[in-house]
């Protein structure tokens, strides 16, 4: 029997975008690196987000009417080194936070502890995700370090034992006022983006960098419907199963 091996090199990479980029007098820019706790290596590839600091991210709602909240926000990758720099940064206090497939994002795990309610607490935020401050024509330095978080994975299959494949699946996490809130959902331009996930050819799913708690797994089976000039299609949007 032959077998293939696929080597990926990274030859002649070198963190030149760092070197490349100025900072405009009238903006500011972020530098710095994100590395992974576990393994103490550099977090390749993963995504750093900037939030400004706004009372509306803490008071959603006042009096009953909706704000409309500050999105400025700026983001970046990390390169080959985990180095990262975004330009073009607004002067003024922003949140800083990171994301890489099977690590905790501090965002994530502070909405979940609230959906459902009125306002993100500032202590929450201020707690999980540094803080930095940019001023115009400077560079400010933040490094970060992602701690690993757990995963979930599992198996779906009908009454009869087959497979359940491209199955919709849903997790919700039991927060901090004892209900269970949809996991993964995120706040952006003040409405919440659904996030949901799919078992695969062999009804397999696996959901990782999930932060201890408990958690309910919900799957939803593809329901018919009809898309005129094409015909039938399929949601996921239908009952649990």
């Amino acid at each position: 029997m032959r077998s293939c091996v696929l080597f990926l090199a990274a030859l002649g990479v070198a963190p030149g975008i760092i070197l490349a980029q100025s900072v405009e007098p009238k903006q500011g820019a972020v530098s710095g690196h994100v590395y992974c706790a576990d393994t103490r290596t550099p977090c390749r590839f993963a995504s750093v987000k900037i939030q400004r600091v706004q009372a509306n991210f803490h008071a959603l709602k006042t009096g009953g009417k909706s704000l409309v909240p500050d999105t400025s926000s700026y983001s970046g990758y990390t390169g080959i080194d985990g180095g990262f720099l975004i330009t073009g940064v607004a002067p003024g206090d922003y949140y800083i936070h990171g994301t890489f497939a099977g690590y905790l994002d501090p965002f994530e795990v502070v909405f979940s502890e609230v959906q459902g309610e009125d306002r993100i607490p500032l202590q929450s935020l201020e707690k999980a995700l540094p803080r930095i401050a940019v001023s115009a024509g400077l560079t400010t330095s933040s490094d970060l370090t992602l701690a690993r978080g757990a995963a979930l994975g599992g198996m779906v299959r009908y009454d009869d034992g087959g497979l359940a494949e491209s199955v919709n699946i849903v997790l919700y996490r039991r927060g901090k006022n004892a209900k269970w809130n949809r996991y993964g959902d995120m706040l952006f331009a003040g409405y919440r983006m659904n996030s949901s996930f799919r078992t695969d050819d062999r009804g397999r799913f696996y959901l990782p960098g999930l932060p201890a708690g408990s958690y309910i797994v919900e799957a939803s089976l593809p329901q018919p419907h009809f898309i005129p000039g094409i015909g039938t299609g399929f949601s996921s949007d239908g009952p649990e199963s």
